[in-house]
C-alpha cells in the first residue's frame, strides 16, 4: 500500500526536478534579456508542473517572451493568458501583453493592460515605464500626471519624506 501511495509523490518530485533544470536556462535568459533557447525547444524545456518558476513568475509567461521576441504575437498572447491564471499577482503577463499591443499599434488594449500592471505593482519600474509609454501615445497628459503622483507617493513611502 505504501508503494502505491509513493508513485504520485515520485512522479511530482521528478517533474519538479526536470522543471528546475529547465528553469536554469529560462531564468538565465530572462535575467540577461538574451534568448538562447531555440524556438522549437521553448515549449518543451519544462514540464507543465509546476506552472510557476522558483521566482513565482508564470512559466507560460516566461516562455511567451520568446514568442514576443520572434514576433509571434498570437502565440505569446495565448501563453500570457494562461500565465495570468498561474500567478495573477506579479502582473508580468499584463505588462508583456501591453508591450505586444504597443508593437501592434493597439494603443487602447495596451493601455488597459499596462494600467492593470501599473496599479497592481506601482513600484515596478518596468510596469511604470510601459504604462507611461502607452499614455504618451494616447496623449493623455492628465493620466500621466496621475501616474507620476502615484510614483512620487510610492517613492516617498519607500525612501521617506527626504526623497
Amino acid at each position: 500500500m505504501a508503494i502505491i501511495c509513493m508513485v504520485p509523490s515520485i512522479s511530482i518530485t521528478h517533474s519538479t526536478f526536470e522543471s528546475h533544470k529547465g528553469q536554469l536556462f529560462l531564468l538565465r535568459d530572462f535575467n540577461s534579456s538574451k534568448f538562447t533557447i531555440p524556438m522549437d525547444k521553448v515549449d518543451h524545456i519544462t514540464p507543465d508542473i509546476p506552472n510557476i518558476t522558483v521566482t513565482a513568475l508564470p512559466m507560460k509567461s516566461i516562455k511567451a517572451r520568446y514568442y514576443f521576441e520572434n514576433k509571434k504575437y498570437d502565440k505569446a498572447l495565448s501563453l500570457l493568458n494562461e500565465g495570468t491564471s498561474a500567478n495573477p499577482y506579479v502582473f508580468y503577463s499584463e505588462n508583456l501583453k501591453a508591450q505586444i499591443f504597443l508593437k501592434q499599434g493597439k494603443i487602447d488594449s495596451a493601455l488597459v493592460n499596462a494600467k492593470k500592471a501599473f496599479i497592481g505593482l506601482p513600484n515596478n519600474m518596468l510596469h511604470a515605464g510601459v504604462f507611461v509609454q502607452a499614455l504618451s501615445l494616447k496623449k493623455d497628459i492628465n493620466e500621466v500626471k496621475e501616474a507620476l503622483k502615484v510614483l512620487s507617493l510610492s517613492s516617498k513611502k519607500k525612501f521617506g519624506s527626504t526623497f
